[in-house]
């Protein structure tokens, strides 16, 4: 990542940070650790093909004022959890093609608008999923 890219971040909670940026044809999530010690957290599942995002969610403002919420996962058979390890200050990130995923059943085989929309991004794990790995919610400021 540039240093002029503009990255909207949400708050950090139990030291954990979820940041928001552009990408050429998408959007591209981060994780950061801003605590002291090292940091386990559920990154993707692994079920075939791209990376599925199951705790990462995205909400597009369309034009109109629609809220438009997108997922990053599909139907599958089998698949893992991947986690990852972030030491104090260390970042993980995914990036979504968003007119891919838009147009997947989980998102109603809609297609996005055309242009730049106004989006914001979510990570939550619940408790009784996370295992020994961090969990919660963070959600970003709206990236314009």
């Amino acid at each position: 990542m540039n240093a002029p890219d503009i990255i909207a971040w949400s708050p950090s909670s139990n030291g954990l940070r979820l940041g928001l940026t552009r990408t050429g044809d998408g959007l591209r999530v981060l994780l950061e650790n801003t605590g002291q010690a090292s940091l386990s957290v559920l990154s993707h599942v692994v079920a075939g093909g791209a990376p599925h995002l199951d705790w990462f969610e995205v909400f597009v403002e369309e034009p109109g004022g629609r809220s438009r919420r997108l997922r990053f996962f599909a139907d599958r058979d089998e698949s893992a959890s991947v986690t990852a390890t972030l030491a104090p200050g260390a970042r993980l990130s995914h990036d979504m093609a968003l007119a891919y995923w838009a147009a997947q059943p989980v998102n109603g085989a809609e297609p996005l608008p055309p242009g730049v929309l106004p989006a914001h991004a979510e990570y939550r794990v619940d408790a009784n999923e996370a295992g020994p790995s961090w969990h919660g919610s963070l959600v970003t400021p709206v990236l314009a």
